[in-house]
């Protein structure tokens, strides 16, 4: 009678047949995760230039219908500590290649990919899981990456993992360049496990390896504290940093649909990230 996620590909036929849908704001969010242990991977100005260089508004359109809305950092629309004050960085090819020249990353070889004067070509992996369902979305978004970054001199080539390998790759093991990967955020919940230095080892959330001592204060900060608004304040600032420092190539976060028969009654009175079901009580079929 009711189903709580819908794929994208299936509304319109279930609109055609008379369901009820309903749109809501999830509570995750994607990015591509960058391993800072690699050395080019870790200067700042490359990872600028991605997230620049990612023609992201066109994306979300294109593969999701526009149903989300691009993110900064790791808080989700539908949380107390995203804020309108920090936008996303834009699009823009011209600010991604000025801070590849900037970085030192000025010839071009035959398949037009970027190296410095010690030679070091801008030539990554980007690895993908695959899950028994299908890699219909990962896929699209990454031939999108690919073709975004090629035109800014980045090579990017597709390592498509099924799931468990892909887990052990990534989480264990930080054997990857660059990987698809999502996050769930709840209100109250620290980020300190994804972005505190000392929480870099296996199976751990900071798999990319990033290190701020900026950051870790405010998360050391953050832990201190006993007062939501204080939490919301130091979450800001982390916001700002994280941002601009772009420790994962922050995505979206999307919308999930929600889909009822018709004879459910009530079903659109409430469903969000935090309380799907609770105001299961006034739902009631109709005979």
């Amino acid at each position: 009678d009711v189903v709580v996620e819908v794929p994208p590909k299936s509304i319109p036929d279930l609109q055609a047949a008379g369901v009820q849908i309903v749109d809501y704001q999830s509570n995750s969010i994607q990015f591509i995760a960058i391993n800072h242990n690699r050395p080019l991977l870790g200067q700042r100005a490359i990872r600028q230039a991605m997230a620049y260089g990612f023609n992201r508004p066109n994306v979300l359109e294109k593969v999701f219908q526009g149903k989300g809305r691009l993110v900064a950092g790791p808080f989700s629309p539908s949380s107390a500590s995203y804020s309108q004050e920090v936008q996303p960085l834009s699009y823009s090819t011209s600010v991604a290649e000025s801070l590849l020249v900037a970085a030192g990353y000025t010839v071009l070889d035959a398949e037009h990919v970027r190296s410095n004067a010690a030679g070091q070509r801008l030539a990554f992996e980007l690895t993908t899981p695959r899950y028994p369902s299908g890699n219909e979305y990962y896929t699209q978004v990454f031939n999108q990456f690919r073709s975004d970054m090629a035109r800014i001199g980045i090579q990017v080539r597709q390592r498509d993992l099924e799931i468990d390998h892909f887990r052990s790759a990534v989480l264990k093991d930080h054997d990857f360049d660059l990987a698809f990967a999502s996050v769930v955020y709840d209100e109250g919940q620290s980020v300190a496990p994804l972005f505190r230095s000392t929480n870099n080892k296996a199976w751990a959330l900071n798999y990319v390896s990033y290190n701020n001592p900026d950051v870790d204060h405010l998360l050391d900060l953050w832990d201190a504290s006993d007062n939501p608004e204080e939490e919301i304040n130091i979450n800001l600032r982390l916001l700002r940093i994280l941002r601009d420092d772009c420790p994962y190539l922050f995505l979206w976060s999307l919308n999930k649909t929600a889909a009822a028969r018709s004879r459910v009654r009530n079903f659109a009175t409430m469903v969000t990230p935090y309380s799907f079901f609770d105001f299961v009580n006034l739902w009631y079929l109709e005979e």
